[in-house]
C-alpha cells in the first residue's frame, strides 16, 4: 500500500485551478477543484498504466466540472435519500454517493477526502481483470471505481446535504456526484487497452477531440449544439436535430474508420488486425421518413424486430437495428451514443474476418454460443456498403405496454437493406473511394452524393 501511494504521489499532475462559474454556493471552487483533480488524477494514472493490476488505457477523456450536474446532485440530495436507484430516475447519469453520520456540523473537507478515498478503495481490492484486455465492468463491488475511470465520461458535478436524524442528535451528511455517462452497466467495457494519447489524432471517441499531452488524457470540445432545435424533419417524434446528428455523425465516423482500414476486427490476426478498406462505402444521409417508421415501431416498447412488411418505404424494405437498456429515462442523445457505439463494437468483440462476407455461419454463430455476446448483424447493417440513408426513433418505456419492461428502446432503420446472407458486406478496395460512382465525391473516406437527396 505504501509503495503504491508513493508512486502515485511522484507521478501526480498538478492541475491548474480554474473559475467554475457555478451559481450554487454550497461548495466553493476550492472543493470543486479538489474533487475534479482527484478524478482526473486517477484517470491519468490508469491511462498511463500506473495502477497495479489495471491495463493502460487509450482514449481516456479528461473530466470537466458541470454546474448542471452539480445542481441536479443538490436536488437529489435534498430529499435525504437512504439510497438512490443507480439506474432509474437519473436521466441516464452515473452516480457515486455516500452517507456519513456525524455529531454537530460536519467537517466537509475531511468528509470529502475520506469519501474520495473510499470510492477508490475497491480498485485496490477487486482489480479489473488484469489478465483480460477488454476491461469490462466486473460487478457491483466495483461500481464506484467504474464511475471514476469510465473512459467515455467527460463531465462530473457534485453536491452534498446535511440531514437531521430522527430521534437522536446525530446528522447524516450525504455526498453525491453525478456523471454524464453510466459506467456500471452489465458487461460494459470501461476503456480500451492501449497507450495514452500523445497527439490529437490519438483521441477518436468524440469528434474534434484534442490531447492534453501533459496528462495523456483526451479532451472533448464543449458541446455547442442546441438541445431543442428541430428543423431537419417536419414529423414530430420527440427527436431533435442534435440527436439526429449524433446518430448520423457516429455512423459516418465508424463507416469512415472501416473504409480507411483502421477498424479492429477480432477475427483478423488474432484480434490485432483490421477490417479491409472499402472501395466505395457510401456516406449516410438522414431520412425523415425512416425516422417516422422507426419512431412508430419504438412506441410499441417491444425489443424484437418488426415484421418485414411493416418496413416498406416506396417499395423498398428497410433494414433495422435495435438497442435497449434497462433504464427508462436515458437522455436521448446519450441513448443514441450507447446504441451506435454498442452496435459497432461487435466488430472488435466478435469479428467478421478478412473475406468480409456475411456468411450463414457468422449469422448463426450467436445461436450456437451466446446470443448477446456473439452478435454481428448490427455492425454489418451499420457498414453495409450500399446503404446510404438512416432514420431513428427512441422511446422511454415505463413497463406499462409492449414487453412490460422499464427500458429505453432505440430503433434505427436503413436503406438500402443490408445483412443479406453470403453477401459481401462492402466492396474491398486498395484505397477508400477508389470506386465511387458517378455523381459522388470522396469525403472523409466515404462516397458522398454531389447533390444530397431532397
Amino acid at each position: 500500500m505504501r509503495l503504491i501511494v508513493a508512486l502515485l504521489a511522484v507521478t501526480s499532475t498538478v492541475y491548474a485551478a480554474q473559475p467554475f462559474g457555478c451559481q450554487a454556493t454550497d461548495i466553493d471552487d476550492k472543493t470543486r477543484q479538489k474533487i475534479l483533480d482527484f478524478h482526473n488524477q486517477k484517470r491519468e494514472d490508469v491511462a498511463k498504466g500506473l495502477v497495479p493490476n489495471f491495463n493502460s488505457a487509450k482514449n481516456m477523456y479528461k473530466l470537466r466540472w458541470s454546474c448542471i450536474l452539480e445542481r441536479r446532485a443538490k436536488k437529489y440530495s435534498l430529499s435525504c435519500p437512504n439510497q438512490l436507484n443507480k439506474m432509474m430516475g437519473l436521466g441516464g447519469h452515473g452516480m457515486n454517493m455516500v452517507h456519513i453520520e456525524t455529531e454537530g456540523s460536519p467537517d466537509l473537507d475531511w468528509a470529502i477526502d475520506g469519501t474520495l478515498k473510499a470510492w477508490w478503495a475497491p480498485a485496490e481490492q477487486y482489480h479489473l481483470r488484469p489478465k483480460g484486455p477488454d476491461n469490462r465492468y466486473p460487478g457491483e463491488n466495483f461500481a464506484s471505481v467504474a464511475s471514476i475511470i469510465n473512459s467515455e465520461t467527460t463531465q462530473v458535478g457534485c453536491s452534498y446535504n446535511v440531514c437531521p436524524q430522527k430521534g437522536n442528535q446525530k446528522t447524516k451528511l450525504t455526498i453525491l456526484c453525478l456523471y454524464d455517462d453510466v459506467a456500471y452497466l452489465q458487461n460494459r467495457v470501461l476503456y480500451d487497452t492501449g497507450r495514452h494519447c500523445t497527439e490529437d489524432k490519438d483521441c477518436t471517441t468524440y469528434r474534434r477531440s484534442t490531447c492534453d499531452t501533459k496528462t495523456g488524457l483526451c479532451v472533448k470540445p464543449k458541446d455547442t449544439a442546441n438541445d431543442y432545435e428541430n428543423k431537419m424533419c417536419k414529423v414530430r417524434t420527440g427527436m431533435t436535430d442534435k440527436v439526429r446528428n449524433t446518430f448520423l455523425d457516429l455512423h459516418n465516423d465508424f463507416r469512415s474508420l472501416v473504409a480507411s482500414g483502421k477498424a479492429e476486427d477480432k477475427l483478423i490476426d488474432g484480434g490485432k488486425g483490421f477490417a479491409p478498406k472499402a472501395a466505395s462505402m457510401r456516406k449516410l444521409e438522414y431520412d425523415c421518413k425512416l425516422e417516422e417508421m422507426a419512431a412508430k415501431y419504438a412506441e410499441k416498447c417491444v425489443y424484437e424486430h418488426s415484421p418485414n412488411v411493416s418496413r416498406m418505404l416506396l417499395g423498398e424494405e428497410a433494414g433495422e437495428n435495435l438497442f435497449t437498456v434497462s433504464v427508462f429515462d436515458v437522455d436521448y442523445n446519450k441513448a443514441a451514443e450507447w446504441a451506435t457505439r454498442g452496435w459497432f463494437r461487435e466488430l472488435k468483440d466478435n469479428g467478421v474476418g478478412a473475406k468480409n462476407i456475411l456468411t450463414r455461419e457468422l449469422l448463426d454463430r450467436s445461436k450456437k454460443i451466446n446470443f448477446e455476446e456473439m452478435k454481428i448483424g448490427h455492425y454489418t447493417q451499420m457498414v453495409w456498403g450500399e446503404t446510404d440513408r438512416i432514420g431513428c426513433g427512441i422511446k422511454h418505456c415505463y413497463g406499462d405496454k409492449g414487453d412490460r419492461k422499464e427500458q429505453t428502446l432505440v430503433v434505427c432503420n436503413y436503406l438500402v437493406f443490408g445483412n443479406i446472407a453470403n453477401h459481401t458486406i462492402y466492396e474491398i478496395g486498395k484505397e477508400p473511394c477508389e470506386k465511387c460512382p458517378q455523381g459522388y465525391k470522396c469525403e472523409n473516406n466515404l462516397c458522398a452524393r454531389l447533390k444530397p437527396r431532397s
